[in-house]
């Protein structure tokens, strides 16, 4: 049997739904954003060595090979700031 990364999994949920992204915090169920609705992906809350995982992973060179074409988060990525840094706060302009 093949072994499938957190990522691909959670890549797999959001196209499977249709769906437009993806929120993860830690304590609560991940679910996936769609046109319809909110679907969750567990019936557990996301602990912190899950994210830990799912951070690893995503941040491993053979990943970020492969996700070089994928769109940033909104919420994590400022086109209008060096580097796309948000500063802290939520990078509010004024």
């Amino acid at each position: 049997m093949r072994h499938v990364s957190p990522v691909d999994s959670l890549v797999a949920a959001v196209l499977k739904a249709n769906g437009d992204g993806l929120v993860m915090h830690v304590g609560e169920r991940p679910y996936v954003l769609s046109p319809s609705g909110s679907t969750n992906l567990s019936e557990r809350t996301l602990t912190v060595d899950a994210m830990k995982g799912v951070l690893s992973d995503l941040l491993t060179p053979a990943t970020a090979k492969r996700s070089t074409t994928s769109a940033p988060s909104s919420g994590s990525h400022d086109e209008g700031r060096p580097g796309g840094q948000v500063p802290p706060g939520g990078g509010a302009r004024r």
